[in-house]
């Protein structure tokens, strides 16, 4: 007796709440195509001679002809738009389905098994399709299919049937239109220019690891369905896909072979096995593993585990020429491993986020004989190197460590670049343990870390040289320290390794790159007497005799006009700027005369003066022209027609002092400075260049008995330069105001000038000309007459009291 399967003679379509859909609109089209603008002609008889008017109308979810439910054909494949009463969308599929009454006669097969309470793996007589054509009963109740897997025809249920139970399988192959033969459905990605490929094309294009019975659901062991994916990528060339979202639980190493694609796609593996191997290998020892696209890989171990070297997470053996983005690897001893084994690692451009809970979050590492293993060139964007309360007692932890085998591999590991990774270690929470960015274990060359966080972290670089020569010439440039260190960066074990550099981001170390000219005006204050200055960071004044750039000095050739610094006759100030990385950069000024003069002092690694008074090397170009011997010599250009120009520094140049000086006639009047980097996505580092700078305004005597400069608001606190005990602490403003030299009569005074009268007064000259021979400007007024001067009033001469002694 044949077996014969009851179905419902008519399909039923579903509102948005799951309900029969009523008194809805179907719409049927072009296949790939809008059918609501594009209708096919279609029928309610199989002959196709009884054409139905579009959109067809639904009853309680029955397409409906004359009052009653009927059945819908068309001539091929077609696509369908499903609307609700309301004319709300409800479906749209490119591609729709039904079913070919030719071949409604496939077979329906059926297994019966019987239970033991211990077997979970069932054989059945052929493979469905699909786990979609089964249907199974356990004792007459019908189990839910995420209740078993199928791989090929074998059916696996999570939890084994019982004991003498009866187990039912009916596969239901039917008929449904081209499913025996994908590369006869065409498929058009609805986009301008998209070209027709098949369904099996498209379908092809990548291999799932669902393709081989994966579950995703963080339970099952999906070891081996995993490794049978990345077998059958190796075979067929294609690029491996997970399911967004999903966890897929493995318990022993999976290993992708070299020159294959992997997009994890949100999905994460949860390593779940022995704690002494990798939990993902990608390329294998000695084989390039090159051009290859590694995307959102994401491996975390169930359990944190600090105990073996060999507990890996993700390692990326001989990668070359790659692109990859990690978005987290944690939980293991080492993280992220950069595998170079008798071949190498270079020019990959790689992306990293979470690092967290690894003893090494990330390794460069050498193995083996072959001359051509190296790490190198490799561009690492990103990364939060992190540690969590849970590792507080695990012991030692690193951020990056660049070593080798110790035998006879390669260990220059060089020119590999960091930008911007993010170190909180921990270090301070971690029972004395130690938290170093940076391991060099006797290897690494010219690698630099730039823009660095460095919080809660050890030292930037710890060098343990092996007694190698390596382990050399490598920078960290901290863009922000939180270190909790007592002032050590960098250590050096062993006997060789030189040239490793730190820079910190000390706050008086790292200033804006523009300042305006009520900027410019409050970096000068009074000194305490007569034509005295002091300069605060970053910028420094110098005499024409050395250069040698000093915090205070004396000059009546620098003043203040009420909105630019006038220096006249040699008196300059200047800044340092590092050209290690900066080798090209703008310098605009604003002033409001002609322009200054510019003299650039070069300087080498050590901080040595690079002398070229014979213009033999030109290690500065750009806006200078010729060699002085004032402020010690320097490049420069002699006429006073300063107000911007390029600056280009050779290699061996790491700092430069940028000094802006007036001339022997024309004075300079500067109101703005700033500094700008070409060819470069680094700021410029400016900086004062002296031992110690206070960034404290400070005088050596009350600023208002005989200083002559500043601008000061109530409050303002003006340190003792000379504080001792039984000494003033320093004096602090009791108005808001200004200090400038006196008024002298029948004195030619140009406009911006400011100059203090009648009873402490100060005022600004708008017309320039030569004052009286005697008084000078009064009251509180504008356009004050002077002899031909015209002067306005600004404010009150500042006052000052004195505060406490020390003691």
């Amino acid at each position: 007796m044949a077996l014969t399967q009851v179905t419902g003679p008519y399909p039923i379509f579903t509102d948005l709440d799951g309900t029969p859909l009523d008194d809805g609109y179907l719409y049927i089209g072009d296949v790939n195509d809008d059918p609501e603008q594009n209708p096919i002609q279609v029928y309610f008889d199989a002959n196709l001679t009884i054409p139905a008017t579009q959109p067809i109308r639904t009853n309680n979810g029955y397409a409906y002809r004359n009052g009653t439910p009927a059945l819908i054909y068309t001539a091929g494949a077609f696509s369908i738009t499903i609307r609700n009463k309301r004319n709300e969308f409800v479906l749209y599929s490119p591609v729709g389905y039904g079913f070919d009454p030719a071949a409604v006669s496939a077979s329906v097969v059926k297994n019966d098994f019987t239970g033991n309470g211990v077997q979970v793996a069932f054989a059945l007589s052929a493979s469905p399709s699909t786990i979609l054509a089964t249907n199974v009963f356990i004792n007459g109740v019908y189990q839910e299919k995420d209740s078993y897997n199928l791989l090929g025809n074998t059916i696996t249920f999570s939890i084994a049937p019982p004991l003498s139970s009866s187990v039912e399988v009916m596969t239901n192959e039917t008929g449904v239109i081209n499913s025996g033969n994908a590369s006869a459905i065409s498929y058009t990605l609805p986009a301008p220019g998209a070209t027709a490929q098949t369904v099996q094309t498209k379908l092809e294009q990548y291999v799932s690891v669902k393709d081989f019975g994966a579950v995703g659901d963080g339970v099952t062991d999906d070891t081996a369905a995993i490794q049978a994916a990345f077998d059958a990528v190796d075979i067929n060339g294609k690029s491996i896909l997970f399911l967004s979202g999903a966890t897929y639980r493995i318990t022993d190493t999976v290993t992708l072979q070299p020159n294959n694609n992997l997009d994890m796609n949100g999905a994460s593996i949860l390593y779940d096995g022995t704690r002494d191997r990798p939990a993902l290998v990608i390329g294998n020892a000695g084989e390039a593993n090159s051009l290859v696209s590694l995307q959102n890989l994401a491996v975390r171990s169930q359990t944190v585990d600090w105990s073996s070297i060999g507990f890996v997470g993700i390692r990326f053996i001989n990668l070359q020429r790659s692109i990859i983005s990690i978005s987290v690897i944690s939980s293991f001893y080492i993280g992220a491993d950069f595998y170079a084994e008798d071949n190498y690692v270079a020019y990959n451009q790689v992306f990293l986020n979470g690092l967290g809970a690894n003893k090494i979050s990330q390794r460069l590492i050498t193995i083996g004989t072959d001359p051509l293993t190296f790490c190198n060139e490799n561009t690492f964007y990103g990364g939060s190197f992190l540690q969590t309360s849970a590792t507080d007692g695990l012991g030692d932890a690193y951020g990056v460590v660049i070593t080798w085998d110790k035998i006879s591999s390669y260990r220059r590991q060089n020119n590999n670049v960091w930008f911007r990774p993010s170190f909180e270690l921990r270090q301070p929470f971690a029972g004395g343990s130690v938290r170093d960015c940076v391991l060099l274990d006797g290897a690494g060359e010219s690698c630099r870390f730039i823009e660095a966080r460095r919080e809660n972290s050890g030292r930037a670089i710890n060098v343990n040289t092996n007694n190698s020569s390596f382990g050399r010439n490598n920078e960290f440039i901290s863009s922000f320290d939180e270190s909790n260190q007592a002032g050590e960066s960098i250590v050096l074990t062993g006997l060789r390794g030189s040239g490793n550099t730190y820079l910190g981001s000390v706050p008086q170390e790292r200033f804006p790159s523009t300042w305006t000219s009520d900027d410019l005006i409050n970096y000068f204050s009074s000194g305490g007497a007569a034509n005295s200055y002091h300069v605060a960071e970053p910028f420094h004044a110098c005499s024409s005799a050395n250069g040698i750039p000093v915090s205070e000095l004396t000059s009546t050739n620098l003043d203040l006009d009420l909105t630019a610094v006038r220096a006249l006759n040699a008196s300059s100030f200047g800044f340092f700027l590092d050209t290690d990385f900066t080798k090209s950069f703008l310098i605009h000024t604003k002033q409001l005369g002609a322009g200054c003069r510019i003299v650039v002092r070069a300087f080498d690694a050590n901080g040595s003066f690079l002398n070229d008074a014979g213009l033999t090397n030109w290690y500065v170009n750009g806006v200078v022209t010729s060699w002085t011997t004032n402020f010690g010599g320097g490049y420069i250009l002699a006429a006073d027609t300063f107000l911007s120009g390029m600056i280009t520094v050779l290699n061996a140049v790491k700092s430069v002092q940028i000094i802006l000086t007036g001339g022997p006639s024309v004075a300079m009047l500067l109101q703005s400075v700033s500094v700008s980097a070409l060819n470069t996505k680094l700021s410029p580092r400016i900086y004062s260049g002296l031992a110690r700078q206070p960034n404290t305004r400070r005088a050596t005597a009350k600023p208002d008995t005989a200083g002559t400069v500043g601008s000061y608001n109530q409050g303002d606190f003006i340190a003792n330069a000379s504080a001792a005990v039984a000494s003033t602490s320093g004096w602090t403003a009791t108005n808001n105001g200004r200090l400038a030299r006196a008024w002298t009569p029948t004195t030619a005074f140009q406009v911006g000038q400011i100059r203090w009268n009648d009873t402490d007064k100060i005022y600004v000259c708008v017309t320039a000309g030569t004052s009286a021979g005697a008084g000078g400007p009064t009251g509180t007024g504008t356009a004050i007459a002077d002899g031909t001067v015209v002067w306005n009033y600004v404010s009150p001469k500042s006052t000052f009291a004195t505060n406490a002694n020390l003691v």
